[in-house]
């Protein structure tokens, strides 16, 4: 019997379905085996891989809201941390890691790993001696679309309270998992504190509302407080009595101090030559958990005199005022015209055939960013098509070699994956290579090794880049989705205009697609003739930091 058993086995009818099975098993193991960052050994978080459940994370809620938090299994270390909003009226949910006890003046970087179907917002959290805590924002994520990623930010201990966790807040219906999270000490030298002079240091503020809203400023000192019953339309809240005399293209940092249930404008009211006057939105502040610190920059624009700073909303809610402080951080500077780049990613066959074609009939060259990997397959870009690009006089950079996070894999893997797009591109001929990272992702671990084979990196953080605040390592660029207007791109090369400026533009594939990244031929004719009109030279990215470096 059992001879007869080992001859059936042996049979090739038997065997070769066994191996197959066995190959597609083995397939399956390697490809959903993690391949993430391992958890660095000195990793300060207690729990941060959940493997206690959710021991020391704290979850808790402000507002009309149902949510739940359970326990799920994760990727990297088996184990995960899910919560849910599943009803939503207003407040916030925040889910805080275990308190850690830093060393002031040092630098940290915070890392975590998750899924999520909302936008997130990532505070510092530090507890005084008091038992009280005080927060600080460091970094807003909009509502991404792929499954695993990464937040992550380098921040500075606070040199009062060292006891810090940091804090993970949303305030909408969705879902955020998280899988394993670390903070580290970080080699990144020390901020140091703020040493300038406070413009406002005499600042008296005033309450101020108008339109169809119920408001009311319920105290008469700071801290200020403005609360909207109702709301139709106009605005409230506070803005200084006085103007403050200053020159334009200075930068300064405005540092602001508040608690609101809902989202807020730091603007300011500019006085131009010929007094006329303009209102600019230095930056919409979210909703807060509590007593928040947050810190933006801000350009003056061009042909201003003076500055009146405002904080206000339109919505109904709450709004506290504490503090706001206006520093001087860099002098008068501008580049020497303003630029535009027109920048397709991932190698699309319809950016060539489509978007290369609008565009030369305008006169502009293009920078496109391929992945070698998607060369010669369906929908994506051969061979002849790089080449014929390039003849034309068109860019051609990296986007990696395959389209992965590259925040979310070990630095050997993506090591490599840089080595081999940037030895491809190299083969072509392309000496200087720019690289703009897959979905955007970029972090303080992935930025050594992008610079060791790229001269530039261009993410999506929104912005139009200017003497005062470029990083070559960190481009802004106008995201185009199919929800942008064309007021948007007008208002972008508006800005550009004003301040000098380089503004790039991200599109993906020029054709009618489901994706939201797709943008229909037609509308894309139509932005280019916005850009044609706009009085704005039209530069590759290589061609703008040829022109731009030496003036830096």
């Amino acid at each position: 019997m059992i001879a007869s058993l080992l001859k059936k086995l042996r049979s090739p009818f038997v065997l070769l379905p066994a191996l197959t099975l066995g190959l597609i098993f083995s397939w399956n193991v390697y490809a959903t085996a993690p391949r993430k960052f391992d958890i660095p050994n000195n990793n300060l978080l207690t729990n941060g891989s959940f493997e206690n459940e959710a021991t020391g994370w704290e979850v808790d809620h402000s507002g009309v809201l149902q949510y739940r938090t359970l326990s799920t299994k994760g990727l990297i270390n088996n184990y995960g941390l899910r919560t849910e909003i599943s009803s939503y009226t207003d407040g916030r949910l925040t889910i805080a890691t275990p308190e850690v006890e830093l060393q002031p003046g040092k630098a940290y970087i915070f890392k975590a790993y998750y899924k999520t179907d909302t936008a997130l917002d990532l505070y510092i959290r530090t507890k005084n001696s008091s038992g009280s805590y005080e927060y600080q924002q460091y970094k807003h994520l909009p509502d991404y679309d792929y499954p695993l990623s990464t937040m992550s930010f380098i921040f500075e201990a606070p040199t009062e309270g060292r006891i810090v966790s940091v804090v993970i807040s949303y305030g909408s219906v969705g879902s955020v998992e998280l899988d394993s999270a670390y903070i580290i000490e970080s080699n990144a030298p020390s901020v140091g504190g703020d040493t300038a002079t406070n413009i406002l240091s005499d600042a008296t503020w005033q309450f101020f509302k108008s339109g169809e809203l119920s408001a009311v400023d319920t105290t008469v000192d700071v801290p200020r407080v403005a609360q909207v019953a109702s709301y139709g339309n106009g605005s409230t809240g506070f803005k200084t009595e006085t103007s403050y005399p200053i020159i334009p293209h200075t930068l300064y940092s405005v540092a602001v101090t508040y608690e609101s249930t809902g989202k807020v404008d730091i603007g300011m009211d500019v006085t131009l030559q010929q007094e006329q006057y303009r209102y600019v939105v230095a930056a919409t502040l979210q909703s807060t958990p509590g007593k928040t610190r947050q810190i933006i920059s801000f350009e003056v624009p061009n042909d201003a005199v003076s500055v009146r700073p405002t904080v206000q909303f339109a919505s109904v809610g709450k709004v506290t005022l504490h503090s706001l402080s206006m520093q001087k951080i860099k002098d008068a500077a501008q580049f020497d015209k303003p630029r535009v780049s027109i920048t397709f990613d991932d190698g699309w066959e319809s950016s060539y055939i489509n978007g290369a074609k609008i565009i030369e009939e305008h006169g502009f060259l293009g920078t496109f960013y391929i992945n070698p990997s998607s060369i010669n397959k369906q929908s994506f870009m051969n061979s002849d098509a790089i080449t014929a690009l390039i003849s034309k006089g068109h860019q051609i950079g990296s986007h990696g070699n395959e389209h992965i996070d590259m925040t979310a894999f070990t630095a050997s893997l993506i090591d490599n994956d840089l080595s081999r797009s940037a030895n491809y591109l190299s083969k072509l001929g392309i000496e200087k290579i720019d690289f703009a990272s897959p979905y955007g992702k970029y972090d303080p671990l992935l930025a050594p090794m992008s610079e060791k084979y790229f001269r530039s990196h261009r993410g999506t953080e929104s912005g139009v880049n200017t003497k005062q605040n470029l990083e070559l390592q960190n481009i802004k660029a106008l995201f185009v989705r199919k929800e942008t207007t064309d007021e948007t791109l007008k208002e972008m090369l508006q800005m550009a205009r004003e301040s000098n400026g380089w503004l790039v533009l991200i599109y993906h594939e020029i054709e009618a697609s489901e994706s939201p990244f797709a943008i229909d031929k037609a509308v894309f004719e139509r932005h280019m003739k916005i850009v044609s009109e706009a009085s704005v030279e039209v530069q590759t990215v290589g061609q703008a930091i040829d022109q731009i470096s030496p003036q830096m």
